[in-house]
């Protein structure tokens, strides 16, 4: 156990997923940190969305919202050996989770 005080902040990205902005917030934030994949809304082909975060240590914990996002697992954030744990709500609008290509 640790005596360290919690650590939290808001990140968001808007717009189309390509990009040195987009390519940095995709594998730090969110493979990274949360381990798991954002994409577009097949819908509209961008990414709107918000998400604070919380290092709890050891949990780390993240809400998030938005207006188009497709949450995921893939095989790239679940074959890494790891033995994190992801759980994922929604807590405004109706982002879709995938896990390994099913909703």
């Amino acid at each position: 156990m640790t005596d360290a005080a919690p650590v939290a902040f808001t990140n968001a990205y808007k717009g189309v997923p390509r990009g040195l902005r987009y390519e940095h917030w995709r594998e730090e934030i969110c493979r990274g940190l949360c381990n798991i994949d954002i994409g577009p809304s097949p819908d509209d082909h961008i990414i709107d969305m918000q998400s604070r975060l919380a290092n709890l240590a050891p949990v780390a914990v993240a809400t998030a919202m938005g207006s188009s996002a497709v949450i995921g697992r893939s095989r790239q954030t679940t074959g890494d050996g790891s033995d994190a744990f992801t759980f994922v709500c929604a807590s405004e609008g109706s982002l879709p989770f995938h896990h390994h290509d099913r909703i």
